[in-house]
């Protein structure tokens, strides 16, 4: 007996996920522009026969600020120069513009932080409020989500952190620094 029009439909998305998952798993495919396309365009429908287990791959561009593989022109206000394990902010506010592209979801932020002394900070992404991460004085992975239409309306994602409070090393008698320190930021990964 033929397959109807709907089987036939349904068991060659299943076949192309299969082969999909497949190749990502092999690493050919992860992360790839035809591939997102395609999973948008074809599989985001879940089939007839149960629940779709993926929609699209993720696509990630990572930041360091570290010398010697910083950006500076990432950095805007509010920084030091970058040292060898990223950057130092020398103000309250202090922000970075990230070069983006247009996005089908939303994006997740994902930065290796950690505060001079423990403290809460804002977090900003093109003039609205995404989070608010209590920072301590080790590195710690911090996470919040951009919505796409934040992401989709510029060119450069800007993204501003607002410290409480700057303090320094001298104070303490912890070194003769006397730089007003903020927090410190060794790399941001943005995911969509």
């Amino acid at each position: 007996m033929p397959l109807s029009r709907d089987s036939r439909a349904r068991k060659r998305r299943t076949g192309d996920t299969l082969l999909l998952l497949a190749l990502g798993t092999a690493g050919l495919v992860s992360g790839s522009w035809i591939a997102q396309s395609y999973l948008s365009k074809s599989l985001t429908k879940a089939p007839a026969s149960g629940p779709l287990v993926i929609e699209q791959f993720s696509e990630e561009s990572a930041h360091q600020f570290a010398t010697p593989y910083v950006d500076k022109k990432k950095l805007k206000q509010g920084w030091f120069p970058p040292e060898t394990w990223g950057v130092w902010s020398n103000a309250l506010v202090s922000e970075l513009s990230i070069p983006v592209g247009e996005t089908y979801s939303d994006t997740r932020v994902s930065a290796q932080i950690f505060a001079f002394t423990a403290q809460e900070i804002k977090v900003e992404a093109n003039g609205t409020q995404i989070a608010t991460w209590r920072l301590g004085t080790k590195t710690s992975t911090q996470t919040a989500t951009i919505p796409k239409s934040l992401v989709n309306t510029v060119r450069n994602l800007e993204i501003k952190f607002t410290a409480q409070r700057l303090a320094s090393p001298s104070e303490g008698g912890k070194s003769r620094d006397t730089r007003q320190l903020g927090i410190g930021l060794t790399s941001l990964t943005l995911a969509h």
